[in-house]
């Protein structure tokens, strides 16, 4: 009986974050999303800017999503549409918004970390306050260069901001520096 249940709490998690990606998808034109209760799961629907005080930003639902969602790939494809969301609305992201994106850095997924570190990236200067999580995540994964890693997107994050990336030894497996 655990098993079963243990599988409907994953199948519903899943239903939850791909509702919270076709929102993304749909929703360019909202500001601001509430969750709403609707039986045993969530649904989002949009909301005016006067509720927004009542209720969590779109960009705090959206962060609280991604950190919740599974499997792996729920959530990567969620902060991907995120990060193109922020690339949109930049003047729409609060400054407690980029503490939200930025909690998002210590993320276990190199891949939501580089999505959410190219997010902070299009916000420029306004994204100073995530500079010591930005450099964080460089110091915890400075030796994955390439095109499509977190460390490339964090490195460029960081230069948009005006800040310099934190200075990273990296060593060879085999020894060279």
């Amino acid at each position: 009986m655990s098993n079963i249940t243990d599988v409907k709490g994953a199948v519903m998690r899943v239903q939850v974050a791909i509702r919270f990606t076709i929102v993304l998808s749909l929703c360019s034109g909202c500001s601001f999303v509430a969750a709403t209760p609707t039986g045993p799961s969530t649904s989002v629907q949009p909301v005016s800017r006067e509720a927004q005080a009542d209720s969590d930003s779109f960009v705090k639902i959206a962060v609280k999503q991604i950190a919740k969602a599974e499997p792996s790939k729920v959530r990567l494809d969620s902060a991907q549409k995120l990060s193109q969301w922020v690339g949109q609305h930049p003047k729409e992201v609060s400054l407690t918004d980029i503490e939200a994106l930025a909690s998002l850095m210590s993320d276990p997924a190199d891949g939501v970390r580089g999505w959410i570190a190219g997010a902070l990236g299009h916000l420029g200067g306004k994204a100073k306050g995530a500079v010591p999580q930005l450099q964080w995540a460089l110091q915890d994964r400075p030796c994955e260069n390439g095109p499509a890693n977190s460390a490339s997107a964090i490195r460029l994050a960081l230069s948009r901001i005006g800040a310099e990336p934190v200075k990273a030894v990296c060593t060879d497996p085999f020894g060279a520096q």
